[in-house]
């Protein structure tokens, strides 16, 4: 669904109260997200976003936590 922006400083989904209410009647849990503030969605988007590389040198989540653990153990 467009329509939908992100403010970094408030932390809150911005759109017009149309595109909201378009959204409620499809989804109502979706209500919540209009005054409840998303603290990391940063990292979210970086863990979870559809950019992803795909080469050879790609890695998952899981792959790059145990690469930092073994260079914090040398």
């Amino acid at each position: 669904m467009s329509g939908f922006g992100w403010d970094p400083i408030t932390e809150f989904f911005i759109a017009e109260p149309e595109v909201w209410q378009q959204l409620i009647e499809i989804k109502p849990a979706a209500a919540e997200w209009k005054t409840k503030p998303i603290r990391n969605y940063e990292k979210l988007v970086q863990l979870y976003g559809k950019d992803r590389a795909t080469g050879q040198y790609a890695e998952t989540a899981s792959e790059m936590q145990k690469r930092k653990a073994h260079r914090s153990r040398e």
